[in-house]
């Protein structure tokens, strides 16, 4: 397989519409878990989504949204 696929299930009322919505604590956990996944699987795509269970819906996290919210937890500590 060439491809990652990281599912997180939650269950907030109502999700968000769009990705950009979603809570920075999410975008954050999300983050590392892809981040940890990337190392692990070297050469593969890893790709990273909600599945919002009142919906039911997959939403995907972009990659940039991903790396940008890597970004803001280190600056954290």
């Amino acid at each position: 397989k060439s491809e990652v696929l990281i599912v997180d299930f939650k269950t907030d009322q109502p999700p968000p519409d769009i990705p950009e919505d979603v809570a920075e604590t999410y975008k954050a956990q999300m983050a590392a878990y892809w981040a940890v996944l990337r190392r692990a699987y070297k050469g593969r795509t890893v790709r990273a989504a909600l599945c919002w269970t009142d919906a039911p819906r997959l939403m995907f996290l972009p990659e940039d949204m991903l790396l940008e919210a890597l970004k803001s937890t280190q600056s954290l500590v």
